[in-house]
């Protein structure tokens, strides 16, 4: 019987180092110096058996999980457990960001020897992952499938979104209702420049500004906003967002704006119009960090604590990364900027949750990972998990 062990690491990788991942030679050094911890009073996990057919000789499975992020405190309190719950099953988990996952991935597919479980970090959509035979159901892996199922709110398991010709593929370890443009700032910044971004939602002029204000005030070594392109995705979402508040009949979808009730895009709405020309003026006066589409969202997030920008539009999940990263770094929240005049229009949610996580389909520990996700889609796992999370990501079961 091995002693437990389990490393995440968040290291970055090389084109090197994403053959060798893939390979399964794993991280052998845990986090050192600057991981996130489960808070103090966090609920604990504790494993129940679930009634998976579980291997009883030594194995090792291998998880790739997209991070650091607001999932870090989970997994760290969650493997450790599981492993001390399954002494056999030695853990290893690869914690990468977004774009080194889509490295790592598809040359661990190729080579027939991907991990047991994985997020697909954008390498490729749900429904390309099930085409190209990338995944498995969930339907024969999760002891008593159906009543494990019935547990998730409506709208989490739809056809052509996590179920595909009748199998389920993957479930959402939480919510995807969350504002993901919060107008976050820096708190000493914006105290300089003597503004209030908290007493009222700014319009969009005000906004632009704040920005040309707070671009003045830095003189160069710092501008008055900040956003990472990440494949212009964050450009679209923060355009959709204003232009939803202004009164745009769009609902956020896999693929764009839609309006839900004639089924049509609507990119060239006149309030999407506008929204575009409003981040098109805020780097024509020169208010946003340059360098925004080379940057991933991650590394536009860390120009906030290193005092180059003074505001960005973000979820609350950078919370939790600022929280790991810079600890003392004083910040504040609040709305995005609301256009008047408009008739303002609440921001919807596409359904499906957020976060999925999948079982490789050639992995030969399938039910290790249903035992696992048994756990993560009980109500006492997610209530672990938004106890130990808190309210960077909302569980996807009410109930927690």
């Amino acid at each position: 019987m091995t002693t437990p062990r389990m490393s995440i690491s968040p290291r970055q990788v090389s084109r090197r180092d994403a053959l060798r991942l893939a390979g399964g030679a794993g991280f052998a050094a845990a986090l050192a110096g600057h991981q996130l911890t489960a808070a103090q009073d966090a609920t604990p996990v504790t494993i129940p058996d679930s009634g998976a057919s579980l291997p009883t000789g030594d194995v090792t499975f291998r998880a790739l999980v997209q991070g650091t992020g607001p999932r870090t405190p989970f997994y760290e309190a969650f493997f450790p457990a599981y492993q001390a719950a399954r002494p056999n099953i030695t853990v290893q988990v690869e914690e990468l960001p977004e774009d080194q996952i889509q490295q790592v991935l598809p040359i661990g597919i190729q080579n027939g020897n991907a991990h047991d479980l994985f997020m697909l970090g954008g390498a490729l959509s749900t429904a390309e992952a099930v085409s190209a035979g990338w995944v498995a159901p969930l339907d024969d892996v999760i002891p008593d499938f159906e009543r494990w199922k019935s547990r998730f709110p409506p709208g989490v398991f739809l056809e052509g979104i996590t179920v595909f010709d009748g199998k389920t593929y993957t479930f959402p370890l939480s919510s995807n209702q969350r504002y993901s443009t919060l107008l976050f700032f820096n708190q000493q910044l914006i105290e300089q420049a003597g503004i209030d971004l908290v007493a009222q939602p700014l319009s969009w002029e005000q906004f632009r500004n704040a920005a040309r204000t707070l671009t003045g005030q830095g003189q160069g070594q710092y501008y008055g906003l900040v956003i990472g392109a990440d494949g212009g995705g964050r450009f679209a979402e923060i355009a959709t967002n204003l232009a939803v508040t202004a009164g745009a009949a769009a609902g956020t979808t896999i693929s764009g704006p839609m309006d839900w009730r004639t089924g049509e895009y609507v990119f060239t709405s006149d309030q999407m119009l506008a929204a575009i020309d409003l981040i098109v003026a805020l780097h024509a006066d020169g208010s946003v960090l340059p360098g925004g589409l080379s940057m991933t969202q991650r590394q536009a997030v860390a120009r906030m604590p290193a005092g180059q920008a003074a505001m960005s539009l973000d979820g609350p999940w950078v919370i939790a990364r600022w929280a790991e990263e810079a600890p003392d770094f004083q910040f504040g929240l609040g709305s995005q900027p609301i256009q008047p005049g408009g008739t303002f229009a609440p921001i919807g949610y596409e359904p499906g949750g957020a976060n999925p996580h999948f079982i490789y389909a050639e992995s030969q520990l399938k039910e290790v990972a249903g035992d696992i996700f048994a756990y993560w889609g009980s109500p006492e796992g997610q209530a672990a998990f938004q106890s130990i999370v808190g309210g960077t990501l909302r569980a996807i079961l009410p109930e927690a």
